[in-house]
Formats: C-alpha cells, structure tokens, sequence
C-alpha cells in the first residue's frame, strides 16, 4: 500500500492518466503475482485479466468494466482521456484490491 501511496502522490503531480494506469496495472499484477499461482495469472490479460481482477477482489470495487478501462489506457489508444471520475476509481479500486487479497 505504500507503493500505491507514492503512486497517487505523483499522479496528482503529474495529471497524466496513462502514466498513472500504467504503474497501477503494473502493481496490481506485480501484487497478483506474488498472492496467486503464477501460472494462473502471468498469461491473463485483456478481458481475462479484468475478469480476474473483478472476480478475485470481491467487492474491492474493480467491475470489469473500470479494469477493462484501466487496461485499455495502458496499452491501446483511448479515444478520448478517462474522466477523473475513472482515474479516482482506478485508484480507489486498486486499494481495496490489494487489500482484500492481502
């Protein structure tokens, strides 16, 4: 959670929304990775991997919808910037996540 920590304070430096979705999704996965086999989750991604997210968090607030929106920043090219709404959510979700899978 520190890590999750330094990230929000840098975003709200930074405003840059890719950046940010970039270092979560990178954290979520890191984290997913040491709490679930591996095997079960290096290859996920896309909608397999927003199904993780929402299924394994419970009701950590990642509907695969917001993980499909965080996933769709980092690697393609959104149509138009997430509205801070996402972002906050982004980030709001990330830490009930990690949490609950703790």
């Amino acid at each position: 959670l520190r890590e999750l920590a330094s990230i929000e304070r840098s975003f709200r430096i930074d405003v840059y929304a890719a950046t940010l979705a970039e270092r979560l999704s990178r954290l979520l996965r890191r984290f997913a990775l040491t709490r679930f086999r591996p095997v079960d989750v290096a290859a996920l991604h896309g909608v397999a991997w927003s199904e993780f997210l929402s299924k394994e968090g419970g009701r950590s607030g990642f509907s695969e919808q917001l993980a499909l929106g965080l996933e769709r920043t980092v690697y393609g090219v959104p149509t138009e910037s997430p509205r801070s709404a996402d972002v906050e959510a982004w980030i709001h979700a990330t830490r009930r996540w990690i949490g609950r899978a703790s």
